[in-house]
């Protein structure tokens, strides 16, 4: 997840929303950033499912975001 400017430090929180697009998956675990990275002008994005076996498994699912800090 790349943001529109930087932030003036690693010192801020994102949130997300999932939306629902592969049926195949029966729950989806809210995307949540890695972090370790985490940097000022982007993070790493970690989204996952359940599929019906059940596995857990890399998901492509759409989100939206938002983010709370200091921008620089």
């Amino acid at each position: 997840l790349y943001f529109p400017t930087t932030f003036y430090n690693t010192d801020y929180n994102i949130y997300f929303t999932g939306a629902v697009n592969n049926t195949s998956e029966s729950f989806i675990y809210a995307p949540g950033y890695d972090l370790n990275g985490k940097y000022t002008s982007y993070c790493k994005v970690l989204t996952r499912g359940i599929n019906s076996t059940p596995a857990i498994v890399w998901t492509g699912w759409n989100f939206t975001w938002f983010a709370i800090g200091r921008w620089k």
